[in-house]
């Protein structure tokens, strides 16, 4: 929870990432580790996921997941283990 950050509070625990998803009529899944966040789309063409630097790149306009595959496979792999299934908002792109 972020909440504690939010109201200043000091011992709020340290997360190796962050994650967070939402599904509506694209389904989206995002990984926030270190610099790097993984943004996951999937939408009538498929899944397709986006990688950014925000360290050089806070404006997400250069997209690093051909540059950086081994990235891409590390913060999906977090995102995945991260998911928690609820079925009234399912995430049908976690498998794929």
């Amino acid at each position: 929870s972020l909440v504690p950050t939010l109201f200043g509070e000091e011992n709020q625990k340290d997360h190796a990432f962050l994650y967070w998803e939402f599904v509506s009529d694209i389904e989206r899944q995002a990984v926030l580790m270190d610099d790097w966040k993984l943004v996951k789309l999937k939408n009538e063409k498929g899944v397709i996921k986006e990688l950014y630097n925000l360290e050089k790149d806070p404006n997400e306009a250069k997209d690093l997941s051909n540059k950086h595959p081994e990235i891409v496979d590390r913060l999906d792999s977090l995102g995945r283990a991260a998911h928690t299934p609820n079925e009234d908002f399912p995430l049908t792109m976690i498998d794929e």
